[in-house]
């Protein structure tokens, strides 16, 4: 609540006309430099209000999303490991049949770890460009 000036010449106690440009600037109108101040500062207190009042609801929304997120990726990892590993062990049954128990199950797991290792230099050369394009940036 702000005092805004009666034309009546007292002052009333009124709520500030936010986001109203007309209303304040018959607010203002007339009144003293004082009130004027006073007005602007229950405004921008008004403003600032409903900044944070956005931004909380903003932060809910992302909390809300940040968790859902983080539970179906766990869900799509394990059922991606569980699908990787049935594979492997498919591939070893299969390979066995041709090269051997002993070969297969060596065969098998030196292709997963290249694939890994092909992952894992991709991964890095993608983190070595996004570095140097932060610091281009911040430069």
């Amino acid at each position: 609540m702000t005092e805004t000036p009666d034309p009546a010449g007292s002052a009333t106690d009124s709520p500030a006309a936010v986001g109203d440009p007309a209303a304040f600037e018959r607010a203002i109108d007339g009144s003293s430099p004082i009130d004027a101040i006073r007005l602007l500062a229950g405004e921008v207190r008004a403003a600032a209000a409903s900044e944070m009042e956005l931004a909380k609801a903003c932060g809910a929304i992302v909390g809300a999303s940040v968790k859902s997120i983080s539970i179906w990726t766990a869900v799509a990892l394990i059922t991606l490991f569980v699908a990787v590993l049935t594979l492997a062990i498919g591939l070893v049954i299969a390979l066995a049949t041709i090269t051997g128990p002993w070969l297969a199950a060596l065969i098998v797991p030196a292709v997963l770890l290249i694939v890994c290792a092909i992952a894992a230099w991709r991964i890095r050369g993608a983190a070595h460009r996004a570095k140097a394009a932060v610091t281009r940036l911040s430069q």
